[in-house]
């Protein structure tokens, strides 16, 4: 009677020991995953903004409504960067149509790689426009559509897009700052020239 006792208490105490320790180890897994933090990084780097406030693609198209151009601090999520240099980067509406927001002047560029998926902030100016055929091609052309795609490009389309002043995106590519470094500025931006018009023509005109 009392070897039966002495085994049921050893049993007990062993359960009520690996209890605890699986739930310290739960209790571990769940402080491992609070101290995982965003990383917020902002283009260019020398400018970093408040992002909160930020509104939805869908909110800013509403707001847009019977106005030419709406200065914006928007969220959203990247689905595709220019492939040269990252001068300008494709955001969705809640239908999944890309809207185009070119960093302005050419004067600070975002990854050409590696933030598809990713969520960011934009601080520019949104407007209405009508993108040529040359320009449509032009864009697809620094994006991984495929020839076919390219190919059945025709006409001009009306569109939405952002001129951007600052953008903040969540944990982008560690080689971020550094990927642009050797590629030829100047003859990319000739390659756009004429194709940053629309941004001086709206410049000031938000109302």
């Amino acid at each position: 009677m009392t070897t039966r006792f002495f085994i049921i208490c050893l049993l007990a105490i062993t359960a009520l020991s690996s209890c605890q320790s699986g739930e310290q180890q739960s209790q571990t897994e769940v402080a491992n995953q609070d101290t995982v933090q965003t990383v917020q990084a902002f283009f260019p780097d020398t400018l970093p903004f408040d992002v909160s406030g930020a509104i939805s693609v869908a909110d800013m198209k509403q707001q847009l409504q019977g106005k030419d151009s709406l200065m914006v601090k928007v969220s959203a999520e990247i689905t595709e960067t220019c492939t040269r240099m990252g001068c300008w980067m494709d955001i969705k509406d809640e239908s999944g149509k890309a809207i185009k927001v070119r960093m302005k002047d050419h004067a600070f560029f975002v990854p050409v790689d590696g933030c598809e998926g990713k969520k960011c902030v934009i601080e520019g100016l949104a407007f209405r426009t009508t993108f040529t055929e040359e320009e449509r091609l032009h864009y697809a052309e620094e994006s991984d559509m495929s020839a076919e795609e390219i190919a059945a490009i025709k006409g001009p389309e009306d569109v939405i897009t952002i001129t951007a002043y600052k953008v903040m995106i969540e944990n982008p590519p560690v080689e971020a700052h550094n990927e642009h470094d050797g590629h030829d500025h100047e003859g990319h931006d000739h390659d756009h020239e004429g194709h940053e018009h629309h941004d001086h023509e709206h410049e000031g005109e938000a109302k």
